[in-house]
């Protein structure tokens, strides 16, 4: 009699278990189906349109942001900045690796500070354009580049 029972335990386990594995597959289209692009999410990981969680895309933006503050550096010290500091900086993604940075710059060249909004376009952490920053430009006459040979007297003639 126990014998009996167990079989027809074990059978309607497997019994069970088939129609479980049967019905699964159909089951899982629906459970797995992700809408990207602001849709609804069946489950409650976030992926971007370029199926990036919340941690890459902190990363990468992160990353672009700090290329492009390094390429604006390099940039204002050859059009002859001494100081330069990005003040407030925003990424917006624009591909999957792929970010658009525009950044407030604060420049100091010696003499004054000025404000300058640069963008820069960054592709897979390089720096591909930075625009937005302008020369010195200096007064005629009175010009101080931060050596006193260049200052001019009363009278318009440089001293030395």
């Amino acid at each position: 009699m126990f014998n009996r029972m167990i079989k027809t335990g074990i059978a309607s386990v497997a019994l069970a278990a088939s129609a479980v594995l049967i019905a699964a597959p159909a089951s899982a289209d629906v459970g797995a189906k992700k809408l990207r692009g602001g849709g609804d999410f069946v489950h409650s990981r976030f992926v971007n349109d370029w199926g990036q969680s919340r941690r890459q895309i902190r990363r990468l933006k992160r990353n672009a942001i700090d290329s492009c503050a390094y390429q604006v550096r390099a940039d204002a010290r050859y059009l002859g900045y001494q100081r330069t500091r990005v003040v407030d900086a925003k990424a917006r993604q624009i591909g999957k690796r792929r970010f658009r940075v525009k950044a407030q710059v604060r420049l100091f060249d010696g003499y004054r500070v000025r404000y300058d909004t640069v963008s820069c376009v960054v592709r897979r952490g390089n720096v591909i354009r930075a625009d937005g920053l302008q020369p010195i430009r200096f007064k005629r006459g009175g010009k101080f580049r931060g050596d006193r040979r260049f200052r001019q007297g009363r009278r318009g003639a440089a001293f030395h």
